[in-house]
């Protein structure tokens, strides 16, 4: 009868201990048309649970970002969602707008899904077609 009073906080502590999700790093580059994709944002979002993202470097690289502290993405099946930034701070400080340079069927309406396996880097490419000729 004494010992129920210590199975609670044991049980507690054992469910705090938890190692958060599990987590796998995604590395990439990001083209269209055949060339780098620069000051893009992709995120991968899986089934269930937080979304990861990156940016796009000058050469098309990206390295996702679970939270500001954490590199990767949820192990799992994630739908993928790649835009340009359309607003942008020129060299003298002033705000540039641009359009959106990624078609539909990549961002809002996107086609792409992909897999992060455990246990390894994923290395994730993506070639996108702007459809123009």
């Amino acid at each position: 009868m004494k010992y129920r009073y210590y199975i609670a906080p044991l049980v507690v502590f054992m469910l705090g201990c938890s190692h958060g999700p599990e987590l796998a790093p995604v590395t990439g580059r990001v083209s269209m048309d055949g060339r780098p994709l620069d000051l893009a944002e992709i995120s991968f979002e899986p089934i269930q649970g937080r979304a990861s993202h990156a940016m796009t470097e000058k050469d098309g690289r990206y390295e996702l970002h679970y939270t500001r502290d954490k590199m990767g993405g949820l192990v799992g099946s994630h739908t993928v969602r790649i835009k340009s930034l359309t607003e942008l701070t020129g060299p003298n400080g002033q705000s540039i707008v641009r359009p959106q340079l990624v078609p539909d069927r990549y961002n809002t309406k996107t086609e792409l899904h992909t897999e992060v396996e455990r246990g390894k880097t994923n290395v994730i490419d993506f070639d996108l077609k702007s459809g123009k000729k």
